[in-house]
């Protein structure tokens, strides 16, 4: 029978609400994998901050990551592994935006002069298309920004995929005119036309020249919320993929975990093999037995990074 670690011990000091029996069991294993790191370019937490998280089974674990396997027909095509790994990576406008400005087009746009003259075509040929006459809840200013054109191409995507995504996500709330794919220089124009929606105030009584600096404010905080929220493409919260190769077929890991979204991303997907190191979300898809064998596996990998044989059945008893 083991007698269980005295609860003063020095190595302790870290991991005040768990048993000091299996603490003492990491920790006496664990003094030198800080530094240890995952295939390729990928970080993952090792050591005793890892053994922290395993044992208290962190919510929110420092580098949440998976393994994407792939069905045989494409998982030995390492371009078309390449192609999706690409596209998986989540993408934010922000990070496509080489800057914005702010233009007043007054109260009587389509009407007024466009501004900047340059925007002349490009306003036109909406306005033809989608004939949208002069609203009073429409916002006195827009915001245009300038796309980053070649980092769009370099990801695989078009001024038209962000044109889509920011209609979808504003939907009738703000006007959204975009250049053509096969314009030299990608814009959006944005301007609020559900004021009332937006900033939660309402235009009855008030003068333009009081609306003027309110709708400047308004237009500014609708850029930089959308900057910063709105989805190109990708799937969220996996903020980068790296290929690696295991044995004869070729695999995505990831920083950061949506393991549901992948399991159902279609036929392509080896879901059998699929793996996240997030242990609250393996138990929320695959239930408190994966999440379990998930515990088991995540201790014996940073103990096995120390060099030192640790007994599975002493392992056993984070079950």
């Amino acid at each position: 029978m083991l007698d269980p670690a005295p609860t003063n011990h020095p190595e302790l000091h870290s991991f005040p609400s768990a048993n000091p029996f299996i603490l003492l069991l990491f920790s006496s294993n664990t003094q030198n994998t800080f530094h240890s790191a995952g295939a390729g370019n990928k970080t993952v937490q090792r050591g005793v901050p890892r053994v922290k998280e395993i044992i208290d089974t962190s919510k929110n674990p420092a580098t949440p990551s998976m393994e994407i396997y792939f069905r045989p027909e494409i998982a030995h095509n390492e371009a078309v592994v390449r192609r999706i790994a690409t596209e998986m990576t989540l993408k934010i406008l922000r990070d496509y935006v080489v800057g914005y400005t702010l233009h007043r087009v007054g109260y009587d746009y389509p009407e007024s002069p466009v501004t900047p003259a340059e925007d002349e075509g490009l306003v036109s040929t909406h306005n033809a298309l989608y004939p949208e006459p002069s609203k009073p809840d429409w916002s006195a200013w827009l915001g245009r920004l300038v796309l980053n054109k070649e980092a769009l191409l370099e990801k695989g995507m078009r001024v038209s995929h962000v044109k889509d995504a920011a209609r979808a996500y504003l939907s009738d709330k703000v006007q959204v005119v975009a250049s053509e794919d096969d314009d030299d220089t990608w814009l959006l124009r944005l301007r609020i036309c559900k004021m009332a929606t937006i900033a939660k105030r309402t235009n009855a009584g008030m003068s333009p020249e009081e609306r003027d600096p309110l709708d400047k404010v308004a237009t500014t905080d609708v850029v930089e919320i959308l900057m910063d929220t709105l989805t190109i493409s990708g799937v969220s919260d996996i903020t980068n993929t790296y290929v690696a190769r295991r044995g004869d077929e070729f695999i995505i890991e990831t920083d950061g975990s949506s393991l549901a979204h992948i399991l159902a991303s279609g036929d392509a997907i080896d879901f059998k093999k699929c793996t996240s190191n997030h242990i609250h979300e393996v138990m929320a898809v695959l239930g408190i037995e994966a999440a379990c064998s998930l515990i088991y596996r995540e201790a014996a990998d940073v103990l096995s990074d120390s060099g030192e044989y640790v007994s599975c059945r002493h392992l056993m008893l984070l079950r």
